[in-house]
C-alpha cells in the first residue's frame, strides 16, 4: 500500500543543505504477514569532509506468524567503506523458547550464507563480544 505520511516528513532536509533524508512507512496488505515496513536513507556531509549514506529497511511480521521481522541496512562512509547488516529480530525468547530458535535461525543453513560472505577477500567481518547487540 502507499506511504501515508506528509510529504515534508517523506523527504526533508536541514536548512544549509548538508544532510537530507527520506522516510517511507507502508502498510502490508490484509491478507499479507507483513504488518508494515519502513524504509529510511540519510545522506549527510560530516565536518571532516566525508559523507555519510545510510539506507534502512525494516520488516514487521503480524501476528499471523511467528516467523522473525527482517532488517537491512546499508552504510556508507566513503568509495571504499560499505557496511552490510543483515538481521531477523526474533519475536519470542529465545533462551526461554529452544523450538523457536531451532526452527527459525538453527535449521535455516543461513549461516553457510555467512560463511560465503567471509570467503571473500573484500569482507572485514565485525564479531560482537555479545550474543545480543542493538544500537
Amino acid at each position: 500500500l502507499p506511504c501515508n505520511l506528509p510529504p515534508d516528513v517523506r523527504n526533508f532536509n536541514n536548512p544549509n543543505g548538508s544532510a537530507e533524508a527520506s522516510l517511507h512507512i507502508r502498510s502490508g496488505d490484509k491478507s499479507s504477514p507483513i504488518d508494515f515496513v519502513i524504509g529510511s536513507w540519510i545522506h549527510c556531509k560530516i565536518p571532516t569532509g566525508v559523507s555519510l549514506n545510510i539506507t534502512s529497511i525494516s520488516g514487521f511480521l503480524n501476528s499471523s506468524t511467528k516467523a522473525p521481522n527482517f532488517v537491512v541496512e546499508l552504510i556508507q562512509s566513503s568509495s571504499k567503506s560499505l557496511v552490510l547488516i543483515l538481521d531477523l529480530p526474533h519475536r519470542k525468547d529465545l533462551v526461554l523458547n529452544p523450538d523457536y530458535l531451532k526452527e527459525y535461525y538453527q535449521d535455516t543453513a543461513l549461516d553457510s550464507h555467512r560463511q560465503s560472505l567471509l570467503k571473500l577477500p573484500e569482507v572485514n567481518p565485525y564479531v560482537s563480544p555479545s550474543l545480543f547487540v542493538r544500537s
